[in-house]
């Protein structure tokens, strides 16, 4: 639904972000690699999915478009949910989560906080 925001940094922490645009403030959950990007910026253009539930909407903010495509196609993995998909980005590259998905790397995997070594079978395959 949103492709990305553009505006004011107004906070950041290592795990969100806040960017107002249009006067209003959005509250995004980033990984540790767009924090990166973003610490000692006054502005802030941040790629962006809308995760809905239920319960509640949550909007995730990357760096880049490749981040925002791994986080979705990790989202496609069953038993993967939003806070394990950004937890992968946030313990490794998505260089490295990549190559660890495509060579089998388990061990790599099994880093990513809330990955275990089924689920990490399953990411492999």
């Amino acid at each position: 639904m949103y492709h990305h925001l553009r505006g004011e940094l107004c906070d950041l922490t290592p795990t969100t972000a806040v960017v107002e645009a249009g006067g209003v403030g959005f509250d995004l959950r980033i990984p540790i690699s767009t924090y990166e990007r973003l610490k000692g910026k006054k502005e802030a253009r941040l790629f962006t999915h809308l995760h809905v539930r239920e319960d509640e909407l949550r909007l995730f903010g990357f760096a880049t478009t490749g981040e925002r495509d791994l986080f979705r196609m990790l989202l496609s993995v069953t038993g993967v949910g939003p806070s394990i998909a950004v937890a992968a980005l946030s313990a490794l590259s998505p260089i490295d989560v990549a190559r660890s998905i495509s060579t089998g790397d388990l061990k790599t995997l099994q880093r990513i906080k809330g990955v275990g070594r089924k689920l990490a079978e399953r990411l492999a395959l």
